[in-house]
């Protein structure tokens, strides 16, 4: 088609050009120069398009587009040639020119939503993402019946983790498209990231009854309900699901979790083991498969299951259970526990917090500690007493950690991991001068550590004290790791607590960009800097996104009702 549109154009020119000649016919009149001039830039602009295109096929860029320059200066009111000058630009990675060409096709095209697209995904590319919103929307406005203004959007809204603007546009795009199970898919799982299961659960469902050929539905409505502490209904899922992908590891680890939390474990510690024995298998399979299997009656097998890297400390105290239950002799290993080479920051981050998680806080996880407790009072250790507070802190008893950590540092000196914990708990205990001390004792353990270092310039940024050491704990952080999405937010929130609101928004909104996820209280945060620059609007628009995240952020809430027009206060009161 293109081919045929180029030979039918070039016939054309040819027709042109040879108007122009004198035919030497009888009564012939000579055409003036101001007639022949037009057609002749006319060809010579066609000409110019052919060789642009010619060196735009071989991946000719810089020649394509100054063949294109070319023809837009002979022909300035030619569209086509317009566009793919834009094109030519955007594959040089010469976004401010192609910017400026999108911005004169628009005054020749004013009412072309796709061109709002292309400058939307300019935008979008050198990281200007509110420009490149206000373009899609301008789309959007221009032809609300078109899903691709809605679809740039949205996957802009998710790449840069704004969820609750996505979920907008989701529900938009369903309005158009009410009987689509992709697009109720993708809208459960971004309701899933945020945490609102009941609306997920019901998206989900729907788009299963639209598709019942999508199996991975089964999977997620598995997850929501095993979330939500609805296990049999989470068990009914993952049974489903497995039976059309039998191999899919994640899934075998919640099945097992399903049942082991309805203290059904010998089908539990079947689905455990499959799963740790997989070439996905995490480390904290194998430790939950030993937990299942030990209260089961079950030692001998679960010894078989220690996992021969990545958990050694973990993997000696599960040990020691399955030996005592069997009436083995346990204190040798108890005696081991403190001379093992380990991190035992990243076993408790990676292993023990997950084998707690799919344990379940209120049956296993309690056993686990109780067990931990007990083999402390045979052999006191280091080590265990950090895993019983690490335990006890994954089980939001922080108060009942203090004791513990205390005992450890009391019985066996300074450790760093215990000052670390202990700041840990007595942050969420808000008490502001011990989360301090210990904070402080964990930098003369290890000065140059990025996570203390952001996490004192926090502490100290977010009670508003001590704010010229938080911003050369907090420089240090970032000279460390540049894009750390965390530090940028501590740093971002240094510059609100010093009234810089411009500077608090452009490093907060960079920490959101970089996230995994949406967060709520950096949602808060940008409302607050947005607010501190008199940007009420934008301010309350990320409040409500906070409290649409989370709405136990009564704080946030409380900004929004005070702040909001008269009308929208009595409609939400």
């Amino acid at each position: 088609m293109v081919r045929r549109i180029i030979w039918i154009g070039m016939a054309g020119i040819l027709l042109c050009l040879a108007g122009c000649a004198t035919t030497g016919k009888p009564g012939a009149r000579p055409r003036k120069a101001s007639e022949v001039t037009p057609a002749l830039a006319q060809g010579q602009a066609y000409a110019h398009y052919l060789a642009g295109i010619m060196h735009d096929q071989r991946g000719e860029s810089s020649k394509a587009s100054s063949e294109l320059e070319a023809v837009c200066g002979l022909d300035p009111a030619s569209a086509t040639p317009l566009l793919r000058l834009i094109r030519s630009y955007v594959r040089e990675e010469n976004y401010e020119k192609a910017l400026e060409m999108v911005a004169r096709a628009q005054q020749q095209m004013p009412t072309s939503a796709s061109l709002y697209i292309v400058e939307g995904r300019i935008r979008q590319e050198i990281k200007q993402y509110d420009g490149a919103a206000q373009a899609f929307k301008k789309a959007i406005d221009l032809n609300p019946e078109n899903p691709f203004g809605y679809s740039a959007l949205v996957d802009m809204q998710e790449s840069t983790n704004d969820l609750v603007g996505a979920t907008d546009v989701y529900e938009k795009l369903l309005v158009l498209n009410p009987d689509s199970a992709l697009l109720q898919y993708r809208l459960g799982l971004n309701l899933i990231r945020m945490h609102d299961l009941p609306a997920a659960r019901q998206r989900l469902e729907k788009a299963l009854a639209l598709d019942p050929k999508m199996e991975r539905v089964l999977f997620f409505l598995g997850v929501s309900a095993f979330d939500a502490n609805e296990l049999k209904l989470a068990e009914t899922h993952f049974r489903n699901y497995l039976t059309q992908r039998s191999t899919d590891v994640d899934a075998m680890e919640y099945l097992a979790a399903t049942l082991g939390q309805q203290g059904q474990l010998a089908e539990a510690a079947k689905w455990i083991v499959q799963a740790s024995q997989g070439p996905e298998a995490k480390v904290a399979d194998a430790l939950t498969g030993m937990v299942f299997l030990i209260e089961n009656g079950e030692p001998k097998d679960a010894e078989k299951l220690v996992p021969p890297t990545g958990a050694p400390v973990l993997g000696t105290i599960l040990t020691a259970l399955a030996r005592e239950k069997l009436g083995q002799p346990t204190l040798p290993l108890l005696q081991s526990l403190d001379g093992i080479e380990t991190d035992l920051e990243q076993e408790c981050s990676e292993s023990l917090s997950r084998m707690i998680f799919l344990l379940g806080n209120e049956r296993l996880g309690g056993w686990f500690l109780e067990r931990v407790t007990a083999l402390e009072s045979k052999s006191p250790s280091k080590n265990l007493g950090l895993i019983r507070a690490r335990t006890l802190m994954a089980l939001d008893r922080y108060a009942e950690a203090v004791p513990v950590l205390d005992g450890v540092l009391k019985a066996f000196g300074e450790d760093y991991l215990a000052h670390y914990y202990l700041a840990q708990c007595f942050e969420e205990l808000k008490q502001v001068k011990e989360t301090e001390i210990h904070l402080k004792a964990c930098l003369a353990f290890n000065p140059d550590n990025a996570d203390l270092l952001n996490f004192l310039g926090y502490f100290y940024a977010d009670h508003n004290m001590n704010l010229d050491e938080a911003q050369q704990l907090l420089d240090k952080a970032l000279e460390i790791d540049p894009d750390n999405a965390f530090y940028l937010d501590s740093l971002g929130w240094l510059y609100y607590r010093r009234g810089d609101g411009p500077k608090a928004i452009e490093l907060i909104q960079r920490a959101l960009y970089g996230m995994e996820n949406d967060d709520a209280m950096l949602r808060a945060h940008l409302g607050d800097a947005f607010f501190l620059g008199g940007k009420v609007d934008r301010a309350l628009t990320e409040w409500k996104k906070a409290v649409r995240l989370d709405p136990k952020l009564k704080e946030v809430q409380e900004k929004i009702d005070k702040n909001s027009p008269p009308s929208e206060t009595k409609a939400n009161p």
